[in-house]
């Protein structure tokens, strides 16, 4: 969870969130637990989306100083925008790993049965009529 932490600080910590005018999501003062994580993560992405979308503005803009020439603080504004989107994004994929890494210990694990049932090997189940839909769902390939 620390990972995760460090990279979402990471993720705020870019410049081109003030530039679009868009808040980037906090992370509250306790921490999020492993089930919290993936909601954040959708929030995280839906502002660095709209944050990136503002980046390629300033970016396409950078050349239309009024007048005849280019000014060059429009075109480093421009060079610094694209740098930053691309910042942004690579931060926001080593945000979801962690974020998956964070949720590892709830992912879905095969047990003994599915195991067995997937190489084919028979297995000695006894009462399997006390099983719920659950169990057969998982047998079936559900």
């Amino acid at each position: 969870m620390a990972a995760f932490a460090a990279a979402a600080q990471q993720l705020a910590g870019s410049w081109l969130w003030a530039a679009g005018g868009v808040a980037c999501p906090e992370l509250p003062p306790g921490g999020l637990g492993p089930l919290e994580v993936g909601s954040f993560v959708k929030q995280l992405r839906a502002a660095v989306d709209a944050t990136c979308e503002a980046g390629r503005k300033l970016e396409e803009g950078g050349g239309g100083g009024g007048g005849g020439g280019v000014q060059d603080a429009d075109v480093d504004r421009a060079a610094a925008a694209g740098a930053a989107v691309a910042a942004l994004r690579q931060q926001l994929g080593e945000c979801e790993r962690a974020a998956a890494a964070a949720r590892a210990p709830f992912a879905w694990a095969d047990g003994p049965l599915v195991v067995a049932l997937k190489r084919g090997e028979m297995m000695l189940v006894d009462e399997l009529n006390l099983a719920g839909e659950g169990a057969w769902g998982g047998c079936e390939g559900r």
